[in-house]
């Protein structure tokens, strides 16, 4: 067995395992001998003996003993044992890994406990229903998805949140929960403890009550989300801050990065705001390119982020006709909280989940994506700066009704953006 930082590789005499700890949770490929034992952890070794014997008559008696014994002592060496194994903290990976759902959104609520003026939140009466969700796991998990994210809205306002987060845990999916934080409570905490998501990603939005309730219009959430994040801490939980750049955090944004930092927690934001959903009206809160560009430069990392990204933008580049230039539609899908199926939470293709399997409606998208291509006369189309703009075709829509239509918002966003950083 070796060890390489978070990876303990374990090889039999035919197969290389890969076991991934990651507080809590364990990622694993077995085949043959290994991943029978591994399944069947809890049963009498003599049972299990008799048992591989009968499976894999081929193979001599004394081999078989041998590489179980092997197989449960190398388990030993990272923590893992018969006595203490708890099968919701296993995260296996698919046979089916190949398949073309890798990676699942789940919005279970679009109800949500801030009342935050940037949000694109429209609609706030929806509460997905665990017998949904349930049906949504066990499709994910016949097609061979391995991974999902639970969101809202503010995910633990469903009331069957926990019994939504232990299925799919208990189906063998790593789970990771984007969260505001505020409903954290004692039950929830002790499941979160035991059986640990990939990460929680807390929305921060401010560096005081005062800032907070500014942004949130919730008296105390400030103090209230900042407990309940060092109490995951203090449970050894994966934790990751997340904010988003506007009109209200524009002067204190590196204070939030500096809370993370602190925390010794990874942080990011994002300085895109669209419209509500449904409107096609510029969000009030977004900033305007030259402050975006300003804000983006007070930061050492992102100065050399965007010096390279200039730097590389000029190089001779192959476009294609394609509208949609990313990954969506190859291997990740969302599904939202009125059953809606979207290949992204920005493209306004969807499909009705149970009028539509998850595999159909991602064909469906794919064959409709492939007829959508650049008109001769889209400015798009040819521009180098589609890298810093941010193009993004379903934002587009968002706030013109058409995939095509950019607004010159972005447009002057990578000329201010060039300008600032290519001094």
């Amino acid at each position: 067995m070796k060890n390489s930082n978070d990876f303990v590789v374990i090889q039999d005499e035919t197969i290389t395992n890969v076991i991934d700890i990651n507080k809590g949770y364990i990622k694993y490929q077995f085949t043959g001998v290994s991943k029978y034992i591994f399944d069947n952890l809890k049963k009498d070794k003599d049972e299990m003996i008799n048992e591989l014997i009968n499976k894999y008559n081929q193979i001599d008696r004394n081999i078989i003993i041998n590489d179980y014994n092997e197989f449960i002592n190398e388990l030993s060496e990272i923590g893992i044992y018969k006595h203490n194994f708890k099968p919701k903290n296993i995260f296996r990976i698919s046979e089916n890994y190949s398949n073309k759902i890798k990676y699942c959104v789940i919005e279970i609520t679009n109800k949500c406990c801030f009342f935050c003026d940037h949000c694109y939140i429209s609609d706030n009466n929806n509460i997905m229903s665990l017998e949904i969700f349930k049906k949504i796991i066990d499709e994910l998990l016949q097609i061979g998805c391995n991974e999902i994210l639970i969101t809202g809205g503010e995910p633990m306002l469903n009331p069957e949140f926990i019994n939504m987060y232990l299925y799919a845990k208990s189906r063998g999916f790593l789970v990771s929960i984007n969260s505001n934080l505020f409903m954290l409570n004692n039950k929830i905490l002790k499941v979160l403890s035991e059986f640990k998501p990939r990460i929680l990603e807390v929305s921060l939005y401010g560096y005081d009550n005062n800032t907070y309730k500014n942004f949130t219009h919730v008296n105390n959430s400030y103090e209230i989300v900042f407990k309940n994040i060092k109490l995951l801490l203090n449970n050894d939980i994966n934790v990751g801050i997340k904010t988003v750049l506007t009109k209200k955090t524009k002067n204190y944004i590196y204070k939030i990065k500096e809370i993370a930092n602190q925390l010794k927690l990874p942080f990011r934001f994002d300085y895109i705001i669209f419209p509500k959903f449904g409107k096609t009206i510029e969000n009030n809160e977004r900033l305007n390119p030259k402050e975006i560009a300003e804000v983006l430069y007070q930061d050492k990392e992102l100065i050399k982020y965007y010096k390279e990204l200039i730097k590389n933008q000029n190089k001779e580049k192959e476009f294609n006709n394609n509208i949609f230039q990313c990954s969506v539609g190859i291997d990740r899908i969302f599904i939202d909280s009125n059953l809606n199926i979207k290949t992204c939470l920005l493209v306004n293709e969807k499909y009705k989940y149970g009028d539509y399997k998850l595999i159909t409606a991602m064909d469906e998208f794919n064959s409709a994506k492939a007829k959508m291509t650049f008109k001769d006369d889209n400015k798009c189309k040819n521009c180098p700066k589609k890298v810093i703009c941010r193009y993004c075709p379903g934002r587009f829509f968002l706030e013109t009704g058409n995939y095509q239509k950019a607004l010159q918002f972005y447009c002057d966003l990578a000329d201010e953006i060039i300008k600032k950083f290519g001094e």
